[in-house]
């Protein structure tokens, strides 16, 4: 059931990926996936909750996976090499399932969305403490402008950064012809 319910995931994605949300029929994706209609509701009884499994298991997946790699990790740099390298693994392995996380982040209703959003906030409030660490341990090297480098609006601005990286890489990275995320 399990191995089932994630090849229909990974056809959704790539679905909505090429013709967004409101594009992609479930009359399309049971063709697609090899299942009658009727089955494939046992899996998912509606689009939006297809969508929302989506959404919510791929950031549960970074998160789990980034607090793993982290884990073992101490110098503050390395451990933005580490969460920027397993978001490029998971892009380079979801391509699509990253599309339609930067794409259709406002397709769900309210209530989920906000689910989502949290779970979205919890993988950014692991980048954004990274982020200040780095800051941190900055403010107390020689020559350091001391409190000014701690601003939480700074902070909050170079973590969007980062993800204004890390987010659209699905776009032109190809493991093919880029090499491997490392």
């Amino acid at each position: 059931y399990e191995a089932q319910r994630a090849e229909i995931l990974e056809a959704a994605a790539a679905a909505i990926a090429e013709h967004g949300f409101h594009g992609m029929s479930m009359r399309a994706l049971a063709h697609a996936t090899g299942r009658a209609l009727a089955n494939f509701y046992n899996y998912f009884p509606s689009k939006e909750d297809l969508l929302f499994s989506l959404q919510s298991e791929a950031f549960e997946t970074m998160t789990k996976s980034v607090q793993a790699a982290l884990e073992s990790v101490d110098e503050h740099v390395d451990r933005l090499y580490v969460f920027i390298l397993n978001h490029l693994r998971f892009t380079a392995d979801h391509r699509s399932v990253m599309r339609v996380l930067v794409h259709e982040a406002s397709a769900l209703p309210a209530g989920r969305r906000k689910t989502v959003r949290l779970l979205k906030e919890g993988y950014f409030n692991i980048c954004r403490d990274i982020v200040a660490s780095i800051l941190s341990a900055g403010c107390n090297s020689p020559g350091a402008t001391g409190a000014a480098s701690l601003d939480p609006m700074e902070i909050e601005r170079i973590t969007y950064s980062v993800f204004g990286m890390l987010n659209w890489s699905y776009g032109w990275y190809d493991p093919k012809q880029h090499g491997t995320p490392e």
